[in-house]
């Protein structure tokens, strides 16, 4: 909680980054960070799919890169992907060039294993220094961070299950990651918490500004 109470104080003044929705009505946003996993991926598309639940995928440049071999049986279908760069590193310390390079380096393994066109980015670690969010919008990528971290990489399932229920608000962004560090938690968590945001009248819907025109698929 003390994430949300920071962000409603400083992240005011950003209006292009995203971290929370204001719905009119009782929607929530899922999203996934630090994929692709062959091992993981699917088993989490598999879940989303059974609920039909969208989300979003944020993908890494060196996951793709090391995992392209096996990414034949992921398809994101209905969901929406953004780029979480090419390194998990923070993007404060280096130049916007490199910075730059490495979110176009990552937006074209995007386009050419899953022929997605990202629209949204997420920092690593939610940092990110002067500049970013200007050389994003010339790229008309939104930046996106989130209000409600489920900690599935740390915490062991109950746990993370009772945190997300106690804290869940409607409008928020959660995060999971879909890694092998996650996954025993994650393939845990993930249909519990569905199955209760349901209970109690949620309905997930992805980010805002998406434009689900097919020319945005990369053929």
């Amino acid at each position: 909680m003390l994430f949300k109470i920071l962000a409603r104080l400083f992240l005011r003044s950003m209006p292009d980054v995203i971290w929370k929705n204001v719905p009119a009505d009782n929607s929530i946003t899922l999203s996934f960070d630090d994929g692709p996993d062959p091992a993981v991926t699917p088993r989490v598309l598999k879940i989303l799919s059974r609920y039909n639940v969208p989300a979003v995928f944020f993908l890494s440049g060196f996951q793709i890169e090391k995992n392209r071999n096996g990414l034949k049986h992921i398809r994101y279908n209905q969901h929406e992907v953004g780029n979480h760069a090419y390194y998990h590193s923070p993007y404060i310390w280096g130049s916007s060039g490199k910075f730059r390079a490495e979110i176009e380096k990552t937006d074209e393994l995007i386009k050419k294993y899953f022929r997605k066109k990202p629209i949204y980015f997420r920092p690593p670690f939610g940092i990110w220094g002067p500049g970013l969010e200007k050389g994003l919008n010339s790229r008309h990528i939104k930046m996106v961070l989130w209000s409600l971290m489920a900690n599935d990489f740390k915490w062991p399932a109950q746990k993370v299950y009772e945190y997300l229920c106690h804290n869940l608000e409607t409008g928020d962004i959660v995060v999971f990651h879909d890694t092998e560090k996650s996954k025993e938690t994650l393939l845990e968590v993930l249909p519990l918490f569905i199955e209760y945001c349901l209970n109690m009248n949620y309905h997930f819907e992805i980010l805002p500004g998406v434009n689900r025109n097919p020319e945005r698929r990369v053929d």
